[in-house]
C-alpha cells in the first residue's frame, strides 16, 4: 500500500481494524443493556439481542485464553472498558447463580 493510497483511505475514515469496530459497537450495546437492566449479566439466551449474548460469551472465552497466555483479541484497554461496566467475567458459582437469577428476573418481567 503506497503512502498516497494510505492517506486516501485515511481521508475516508477507513476502518482498519474491522474486529475493533465490531467490538466497540457491541460494547456500546452492552452499555445500553447495563443502562436498561442495571448490570452487565447478559443471559446466554438473550432473545432480544442474540449477537450481544454471543459477544459477551466470547469476551469471557478470550479472557480465559489471555490468562492462559494464549492468543487473544482481548487487550488491556478492552478489559478496562468491560470492568468499567462491572462485567461479570464468570467462572464462579456466584456469577453463575447471579446470571441465572437475572435470566429469571427477565423471564418474570416479560411473561
Amino acid at each position: 500500500l503506497t503512502e498516497d493510497r494510505f492517506r486516501a483511505l485515511e481521508a475516508l475514515s477507513f476502518e482498519w481494524d474491522l474486529y475493533g469496530g465490531l467490538w466497540n459497537s457491541r460494547f456500546e450495546e452492552l452499555k445500553s443493556y447495563v443502562k436498561r437492566y442495571g448490570d452487565a449479566n447478559v443471559p446466554q439466551n438473550f432473545v432480544e439481542n442474540k449477537a450481544l449474548a454471543y459477544w459477551v460469551q466470547t469476551q469471557r472465552r478470550q479472557y480465559i485464553l489471555l490468562k492462559a497466555g494464549k492468543k487473544s483479541h482481548l487487550t488491556n484497554e478492552r478489559i478496562a472498558a468491560l470492568n468499567s461496566v462491572d462485567f461479570p467475567w464468570g467462572g464462579t458459582k456466584d456469577d453463575k447463580w447471579r446470571r441465572h437469577f437475572e435470566e429469571l428476573k427477565f423471564y418474570k418481567k416479560n411473561t
